[in-house]
């Protein structure tokens, strides 16, 4: 009997260390996947947070180029409109022109109706009158000049 305790007290003992080992390997298996998953889910947070500075940045970035192009085509705009006015006073003045032309052509045709009876004085007149009538061709020739220039519009 005193075998059959030993052997019962040395099996308990067995069962029980294998107990114990058994308790210690699944408690180290927690342990290291525990650790595993932190240093996974650690990893991934700095990743994501990497990820989100540069987009960040970039968003940055295009917001500046976004205030820089609305900066250009506000001066573009400012611009067109100059030569928009620029052009209107440009067709105000050859209106004003050619206005100017027909009155010194009507005078031109009232001067040599009035002076075709004097001698001298015609022919001074006539020669007045060529180069007026070589001027009048010279403004004729720019207005058209400036009438075929391309208008600026919005």
């Amino acid at each position: 009997m005193a075998e059959n305790n030993e052997r019962n007290i040395s099996g308990k003992i067995v069962t029980a260390v294998f107990i114990v080992l058994w308790c210690v390997i699944v408690i180290a298996g927690v342990l290291v996947g525990k650790y595993y998953l932190d240093t996974s889910l650690e990893a991934i947070k700095q990743d994501n947070e990497n990820k989100f500075y540069t987009l960040s940045k970039q968003i940055e970035d295009l917001n500046g180029s976004v205030v820089e192009l609305n900066n250009e085509i506000e001066l573009l705009n400012e611009g067109t409109a100059l030569l928009n006015a620029e052009t209107g006073n440009l067709n105000e003045k050859i209106s004003t022109v050619n206005d100017d032309i027909g009155v010194i052509g009507n005078n031109v045709a009232v001067i040599d109706i009035a002076l075709l009876g004097s001698g001298e004085t015609q022919e001074e007149i006539s020669e007045k009158l060529n180069k007026l009538n070589q001027q009048l061709k010279e403004l004729q020739k720019s207005i058209m000049i400036l009438k075929e220039a391309p208008d600026v519009e919005e």
